[in-house]
């Protein structure tokens, strides 16, 4: 596909991003459609409860079993260790690794430990690929959602572009995509504005890509993630469907299971 258009923007005075987007779908209509089997898988992690069927179940593993718990920032990860734990789980098929404190930034001061975020990540995959031959394979919530790139893109939108193109290394070495679809404070107007960006930033790799949605989001006046109107669910689901290869559903380690909403959205999410 050459360069993506997301390395081109400058700014909302310079494109019109749905008009680029729309434009380099015409031109390169393979990273605009899903795959012809989509599938739900279940990530979730609900404990003593008994739920409905949420999709396939898809191992994820966490950051405190690959690194150890607390803050692993400067923490490299090591090889016996992930081999070890990796072993416990040959068969798989496919293998989603969270580890959320390797984060890459644009700040100058911390441009060695970027790169070396973005090394570990690979090493990660290239032991994998050795104890789990065959396995797919990806990071969640890659790529980052531009969700706040967007509120202020002048501001903004160029550090989000340094961040993707340092994490495109780690994008092509993947298997699978993994972005989060998580609802900010309530913001329904821009919500699929975004996702729509972030779906086809992902798709621009040529890689399947499987969205991650969650029943809870960031209402407007809350101050913890509430269960989402089941109209939103729905539409995200919809909008999911259409566009990318398979979703996964999510929940935090040890949500409660909370009845009520899952029939309301079972038809358009699980069926």
């Amino acid at each position: 596909m050459g360069i993506p258009f997301w390395l081109a923007i400058k700014g909302p005075g310079k494109y019109d991003l749905v008009d680029k987007i729309n434009k380099d779908i015409a031109l390169h209509p393979s990273a605009a459609g899903p795959s012809e089997i989509f599938t739900v898988l279940d990530g979730s992690q609900y404990k003593g409860k008994i739920y409905p069927w949420l999709g396939y179940p898809v191992t994820i593993l966490y950051e405190d079993q690959l690194l150890g718990e607390g803050d692993n920032v400067n923490q490299p990860p090591d090889e016996f260790r992930i081999k070890e734990l990796l072993l416990k789980h040959q068969g798989k098929k496919r293998i989603i690794f969270q580890i959320d404190s390797w984060k890459i930034t644009t700040d100058s001061e911390e441009d060695e430990l970027a790169e070396l975020h973005i090394y570990w990540y690979l090493q990660v995959l290239e032991w994998a690929r050795e104890v789990l031959p065959g396995a797919n394979l990806g990071f969640f919530g890659m790529p980052y959602s531009p969700w706040f790139a967007l509120q202020k893109p002048n501001i903004r939108m160029r550090d989000y572009q340094k961040i993707l193109a340092r994490l495109t290394p780690v994008f092509k070495a993947s298997d699978s995509l993994y972005p989060t679809f998580f609802v900010q404070y309530g913001d329904s107007e821009h919500l699929f504005y975004t996702m729509s960006i972030q779906l086809y930033i992902a798709k621009s790799f040529d890689k399947p890509v499987y969205p991650i949605l969650w029943q809870r989001g960031m209402l407007q006046d809350s101050v913890e993630r509430e269960i989402l109107p089941s109209e939103l669910i729905n539409r995200q689901c919809q909008f999911v469907k259409k566009y990318a290869d398979g979703m996964v559903w999510w929940s935090e380690l040890g949500e409660p299971w909370v009845d009520g909403w899952y029939s309301e959205v079972k038809e358009q999410c699980f069926e």
